[in-house]
């Protein structure tokens, strides 16, 4: 829609293709059976992947990367629908990545490919280990022991 503000009609299907995802969250804020979860669930991906439909294939079509991403990833998309456990946005894997990126735009990043993995894995770890609760130098210690042993 931002990169096509002139053609009104992609402006009409992104409000369409929102306006399912705002059902759908609204239906995980009543009580629902698991059955009813599922056939929500299908509900929901069958209306999705009729909005798309058009527009796959159609390489002139400006709504044709995201309904071919839509429905290649149909089966994910409602998953919150079906499991109330999983939130329907991923707001806080966007947060916990957040500061990763701003380090990286700080430092310039690693020019070889090897200390950008080094990177990945020591913060990988490093939050791993904040989101337990432990501490940081005596899960290396302990890693380091157990690397020797």
């Amino acid at each position: 829609m931002e990169k096509n503000p002139d053609l009104p009609g992609s402006a009409t299907w992104v409000d369409e293709v929102m306006a399912v995802y705002h059902r759908a969250k609204d239906s995980i804020k009543r009580k629902h059976t698991e059955l009813e979860r599922s056939r929500l669930k299908a509900g929901f991906e069958s209306e999705l992947l009729e909005l798309c439909q058009p527009y796959v294939g159609v390489k002139i079509s400006p709504e044709r990367v995201l309904a071919e991403r839509m429905t290649k990833l149909i089966g994910e998309l409602f998953s919150f629908v079906g499991n109330p456990e999983i939130p329907s946005e991923n707001n806080a894997a966007e947060r916990a990545v957040r500061p990763a990126v701003v380090a990286r735009k700080i430092s310039g990043g690693s020019r070889l490919t090897k200390g950008s993995k080094t990177c990945s894995v020591l913060r990988t770890l490093f939050e791993t280990w904040a989101l337990q609760g432990r501490n940081t130098i005596d899960a290396c210690q302990q890693m380091i022991v157990v690397a020797h042993t």
